[in-house]
């Protein structure tokens, strides 16, 4: 695990996230791994309704079946049954495509 965020990252569930190939790596006890967008330090854009936040990822939280962003703001954003459901649609870690989207969200 990359020394300079390990004191930043969450643990929960048996879970611990570590630094791999650019990636967060959510590393069960059992071995095997999921890649996360982002690590914490990262800034993240979240559309709620007809807005889009800007955020910054504090950390993680580990559960069965979900992964919670802690964000700097005090809030966190839920990603049940994995990440990849939300990503580029209502989370994203690219600014102009999380404005690109926002606007397409507006007008429809």
């Amino acid at each position: 695990m990359d020394p300079t965020i390990a004191t930043e990252i969450a643990y929960h569930n048996g879970y611990d996230a570590g630094y791999k190939a650019g990636k967060e790596s959510l590393n069960p006890m059992q071995g095997t791994s999921v890649d996360l967008p982002c690590k914490p330090g990262d800034v993240v854009y979240i559309i709620e309704g007809n807005s889009l936040r800007t955020c910054k990822v504090t950390g993680f939280w580990i559960g069965e079946q979900w992964i919670q962003l802690q964000l700097l703001d005090g809030r966190t954003f839920t990603c049940w049954d994995g990440i990849e459901s939300y990503l580029n649609k209502t989370l994203f870690v690219d600014m102009e495509l999380a404005l690109a989207e926002w606007e397409k969200a507006k007008n429809d």
